[in-house]
């Protein structure tokens, strides 16, 4: 399974935008409300903004696409911070959706884009490496390819593993547990395969 992670907040159109179906009826915003204490108008306005917001985030970066590293977004006020690879500074934005005011700020100097970070996935070399992998994530708010693992101990059972599969990809990369039977570890052949390889190249 490989999810990538854009927008944190409403991933999918709620049944609100429907026709026939009203703030005070989708379930999806009465969750946002019951969870943020608010009436269903306004966490029914919050999410077509989170919505508008992402739309708008979209046709800015359409003239920079290879630079797009990753956000993370702030309510009431709309605050998106984006974060971008290279140098160059980019001028921070405001724009006025029919559901509120959204601002833009954009951090520069991310190592990697999430492009990336998903030509890395879609490689399928992590999944070789750890076919017992129960899940494999490419988090848009911290620019981290996250591998999801059936072991208890991740950490210390996978830790020099871990070391390896980064500096064999350049890329940051994290292991994490994932509830699942444990397997066996056929990572450690696959990184000991590939040890030898690159110390006989060597």
């Amino acid at each position: 399974m490989i999810v990538v992670v854009l927008f944190v907040g409403a991933s999918a159109m709620s049944p609100a935008f429907c026709q026939n179906v009203t703030p005070a009826s989708d379930p999806v915003v009465q969750i946002l409300a019951e969870k943020e204490g608010l009436t269903a108008d306004e966490a029914d306005r919050r999410l077509r903004l989170r919505m508008a917001a992402g739309e708008e985030l979209q046709k800015i970066m359409e003239v920079m696409p290879d630079r797009f590293a990753g956000k993370t977004f702030t309510e009431n006020p709309m605050v998106v911070t984006v974060r971008l690879t290279g140098a160059d500074p980019v001028p921070s934005r405001i724009v006025d959706t029919r559901y509120g005011r959204v601002t833009y700020h954009f951090v520069v100097g991310a190592a990697h884009s999430l492009a990336e970070l998903r030509n890395v996935v879609e490689s399928g070399k992590i999944q070789a490496l750890f076919p017992e992998y129960q899940g494999i994530m490419v988090d848009g708010e911290r620019g981290v390819i996250v591998v999801e693992l059936p072991e208890k101990d991740v950490e210390s059972i996978y830790e020099s593993e871990g070391l390896d599969v980064r500096r064999m990809f350049s890329v940051p990369i994290e292991l994490k547990k994932a509830a699942a039977p444990v397997k066996p570890l056929s990572v450690r052949n696959a990184i000991h395969a590939w040890r030898g390889s690159t110390d006989a190249q060597e």
